[in-house]
């Protein structure tokens, strides 16, 4: 093959390489995903991890504000401050927790720690060590956990093709049963057996390599939703804060104070040192509690920054990860195709030689028959010729 030749081939490939890295490169960029637990379970309908976890940030928002409105609705009807504060400490500590177990790399892994969530909080309130938080108000609770775990059922039922997934719902209840929750802070046990045994010995859940798109999507939700839960969360802590600062001993001889200034004159006198006092410990007490509630509000700001940046950098790795796996496979399509294809050149290009040279061959013969055909048909008339000339002269001789 000319070195020429070999110019065209490789100016060919060339172009045929990024037509198909093109073509590759949209196929990446537009190719549903599925979380690896998902690729696992077989029962489920056709959904992306990005629509599961569009599905799981709804209930989220959902779970926020049913709580809130149950968390309110007694506090407004309760006049025991104890109970009171519960209440805002339910609200408190139940949102983030909920934030906790949707917010998993894996949506499927998501949604089935969110299941055990709702129903370890539904066995909390109704049976287990928090069933007497509330006092009378107690099934205002009972009834909010009730149709939240309701909810994330139905949500579990429709992403299955057979609409009942009676087996994951004994598994769940089992677990539930085996690891109840203890207290008002809601520590929980890790789902982490659970999910073994779902994924029935096989690989781990893996890392969910997402789209730059996706990533970008899933990383504005959370932070709507994050944005939108703080400055709640920031007014509970202050509500909080003053709540128990009402309940101290020093803001109570104050209020007393100020009620024994309004009934009696003569007990002015006594009282005004000891209302000094007490005023002074509360102004010392409630600058103390400020000092405490803004302390919180910077730890969970800090808490929350930490966690965006933990996100952000596994967003990055995620994104270096998948771009490098592209062009990886992009590399090894281009080496293959390009070998494929010269291989091909060479093959029709000495093809075509040999056909040739055989053509040729058989043109030089046909040729060299027709030649010699030709040469004695004219020694045939050369032969013919001369004997007729021979002939002649005799005839004339016969005739004189």
């Amino acid at each position: 093959m000319s070195e020429t030749s070999r110019q065209r081939a490789r100016a060919w490939v060339a172009l045929l390489c990024g037509a198909c890295l093109v073509l590759s490169a949209a196929g990446c960029a537009s190719a549903p995903m599925k979380s690896p637990l998902m690729e696992q379970a077989s029962g489920l309908v056709d959904l992306t991890a990005a629509q599961l976890r569009q599905r799981l940030y709804d209930f989220t928002s959902r779970h926020a504000r049913v709580i809130e409105r149950a968390a309110d609705a007694i506090m407004q009807a309760s006049g025991d401050p104890a109970v009171r504060e519960r209440a805002l400490l339910w609200k408190l500590q139940a949102i983030p927790e909920v934030h906790r177990a949707a917010f998993k790399s894996d949506p499927l892994v998501g949604l089935i720690d969110t299941a055990v969530l709702c129903g370890q909080m539904l066995e909390f309130f109704r049976d287990g060590a928090g069933s007497n938080l509330f006092g009378k108000h107690q099934h205002i609770a009972i009834e909010a956990y009730e149709s939240l775990n309701r909810d994330i059922w139905r949500l579990s039922e429709s992403i299955t093709r057979s609409g009942d997934p009676a087996t994951m719902r004994k598994l769940i209840a089992e677990y539930v049963a085996e690891h109840p929750i203890d207290d008002e802070l809601f520590l929980r046990d890790s789902v982490e057996p659970l999910l073994a045994f779902v994924a029935k010995g096989r690989a781990g859940a893996g890392t969910v390599i997402l789209g730059l798109g996706e990533v970008l999507d899933d990383l504005s939700k959370r932070l709507t939703i994050y944005t939108e839960h703080l400055p709640r969360e920031a007014r509970w802590q202050a509500e909080l804060a003053a709540m128990r600062l009402m309940q101290d001993p020093p803001v109570a001889d104050a209020l007393l104070a100020a009620e024994s200034l309004a009934g009696s004159h003569e007990q002015l006198a006594g009282s005004h040192e000891r209302l000094a006092q007490s005023v002074a410990s509360g102004l010392d007490l409630i600058t103390a509690e400020h000092e405490v509630a803004f302390g919180e509000l910077e730890d969970l700001t800090q808490r929350t920054i930490a966690a965006l940046r933990l996100e952000r950098e596994a967003l990055v790795r995620a994104i270096e990860a998948q771009s490098e796996l592209v062009l990886q496979r992009v590399r090894e399509e281009r080496i293959a195709t390009m070998s494929q294809l010269e291989q091909m050149l060479e093959t029709t290009i000495d093809s075509a030689f040999d056909r040739s040279e055989d053509l040729a061959d058989r043109l030089f013969f046909r040729a060299l028959i027709l030649i010699v055909i030709l040469a004695a048909m004219l020694l045939v008339v050369a032969i013919v010729f001369m004997r007729l000339l021979r002939q002649r002269p005799a005839h004339r001789s016969e005739l004189t």
